[in-house]
């Protein structure tokens, strides 16, 4: 008799749970709004070009919720691991959400230090934004064209000095393109590693490396201050913002790699909670005031859908895993 009241309560306690999570699951209406301020949390480095796009695109976001106040939230460095571990120790509330990027998600299926499944233990809501790439040079170089690059690395590889992130980042990818498509052997190269895309470009403007590579809206403030040089958009047309910069493919090497922009969340956060954030992507990717800003930075809006962006994700690795 006492094991079935003992059996019993445990029974009720259970379906109690149960029923108490079904309630908490349907707690958040389809008209969630925040109510407090958000932390937008990213990897990429303070001042970078990934950066840059995130604080643009959160003072969109704050409109599209009231004026709520969105805090973006630098934790860079570890490869992108730290900024990710991170954003999954978060509550998911709706208060923390994750400025992925390539660093974050692409580039860390192709690491083997990487604990987490990168494609299931966050929430992806959608893409907002993409950048080229755009290699630059020292002034003192007198590089002009990827030509007069080409040719210096291959005559002397040893003394080609270039700036990179440690690990897997655009920034580093696609100067080892470059190299790549010179014949010459990577490791042969002198590769100096630098904090961030930011590093990279000041690294570069003090003549500690010969070339790097940063995203469009961060690498145009050097051009525009005479700091450095920019040799190449590694993208599918020019842009306004540099002009007279061929493509890479205009100057024979068939080299397109950039940057990009998304939101994600924590794993578990509410359906209707990441609906009403990629509703309100949407909204911000149509504004025409968005689209000009960014553009202003050499950007443009590229809305990519939860699976969509997924797919993005696996075939930016499966191109990427060639400069590994």
């Amino acid at each position: 008799m006492k094991k079935s009241l003992v059996f019993l309560m445990v029974l009720l306690v259970s379906l109690s749970s149960v029923f108490a999570n079904a309630e908490a699951e349907t707690n958040v209406s389809a008209d969630w709004k925040p109510t407090k301020p958000i932390t937008l949390l990213t990897a990429s480095s303070a001042g970078s070009g990934n950066d840059t796009l995130l604080r643009l695109f959160a003072q969109y976001l704050s409109r599209q919720f009231d004026g709520v106040q969105v805090n973006v939230t630098n934790q860079s460095g570890g490869n992108g691991i730290p900024a990710v571990m991170t954003l999954m120790g978060s509550p998911n509330d709706g208060y923390t959400v994750f400025g992925d990027a390539a660093l974050s998600s692409s580039y860390q299926l192709l690491r083997d230090d990487v604990t987490y499944d990168v494609l299931g233990d966050r929430e992806y809501i959608a893409m907002i934004a993409a950048q080229p790439q755009v290699l630059v040079v020292s002034k003192e170089s007198g590089w002009t064209s990827l030509d007069d690059v080409a040719a210096a690395v291959k005559a002397d590889p040893a003394n080609f000095v270039w700036g990179a992130i440690g690990g897997n980042s655009a920034a580093t990818f696609a100067v080892a393109a470059l190299i790549d498509e010179a014949g010459v052997k990577i490791a042969d190269t002198k590769k100096v590693v630098q904090s961030g895309g930011a590093a990279i470009l000041t690294a570069v403007a003090g003549n500690n490396c010969s070339i790097g590579s940063g995203a469009s809206a961060s690498v145009s403030t050097y051009v525009k201050s005479d700091s450095l040089n920019a040799i190449a958009v590694l993208g599918n047309s020019q842009l306004e913002i540099l002009p007279g910069i061929k493509t890479a493919k205009e100057q024979g090497y068939p080299i397109e790699i950039g940057a990009w922009i998304a939101l994600s969340a924590p794993k578990g956060t509410d359906s209707n909670i990441l609906a009403i954030y990629d509703k309100a992507i949407a909204a911000v990717c149509a504004d025409p005031e968005f689209q000009k800003e960014l553009a202003a930075l050499g950007a443009s809006t590229s809305y990519k859908n939860a699976e969509e962006l997924k797919i993005f994700i696996q075939n930016e690795a499966a191109s990427a895993a060639n400069w590994v």
